[in-house]
């Protein structure tokens, strides 16, 4: 099993992540809790840990621990804060963006992840856009972590803005499996109908409402 595990031990950065919850919003749950650095001093009303040995460690902490895998939770929550090992990242970003109960989210993913959310079309970045507000913050060298990993990381907050649902999720995928071509011509491939002459490509994802109107689908 591969469980991609760096355990934040830098302070610093522990306080940050600390700092940039909402403590009325509730409840807020920890994906990942590792050894507990951030979550001694987030105290969060349920911990989601995969390796069991952690989750043990955890509740002889007297931490509520449930062991199961970020993109599937069987917890509810309005706030999440996780450090997502890679290989999850896109499963678990898809999963959230369409549960409209999670309001918040403070993540440490990795620096290219927050560039790609922020710069690159694609299927992911543009959900994650249309569902929240991207606001990245502190990156994170690689000796802030035990064991150090090979790049850099970032912490990035995502605000709900609106509710996703599956259709507009659906025309997503399908826009973005066509990005090198013009927007009318990937609008005709996924059964929809644009004028626009411009690559999805070119279509930043901060703009992916527009995208979606220049497609016919009005997001408030």
């Amino acid at each position: 099993m591969r469980l991609g595990q760096h355990f934040l031990v830098e302070k610093l950065y522990v306080d940050e992540i600390v700092s940039l919850t909402e403590r009325r919003l509730r409840p807020l749950v920890e994906i990942g809790g590792g050894k507990g650095s951030i979550t001694r001093e987030l105290q969060p009303d349920a911990v989601l840990e995969l390796d069991s040995d952690l989750a043990r460690f955890l509740e002889a902490q007297g931490f509520s621990v449930v062991v199961g895998d970020a993109r599937s939770s069987p917890l509810r929550a309005r706030q999440v804060v996780s450090s997502l090992p890679y290989y999850i990242t896109f499963d678990f970003l898809e999963s959230v963006s369409l549960d409209e109960e999670i309001m918040k989210l403070v993540l440490i993913l990795q620096k290219d992840v927050v560039d790609k959310l922020l710069r690159y079309s694609t299927y992911v970045s543009f959900l994650v856009n249309l569902a929240f507000r991207v606001d990245p913050k502190s990156v994170i060298p690689p000796q802030a972590f035990e064991p150090r990993p090979k790049v850099y990381s970032q912490i990035v907050v995502l605000d709900r803005i609106r509710a996703v649902g599956e259709r507009e999720a659906k025309i997503l995928k399908c826009l973005s499996r066509y990005r090198n071509k013009t927007l009318r011509r990937a609008a005709d491939l996924c059964d929809l109908s644009s004028e626009s002459e411009e690559r999805v490509r070119d279509f930043a994802p901060h703009r992916v409402t527009e995208l979606l109107s220049a497609v016919g689908l009005s997001i408030v």
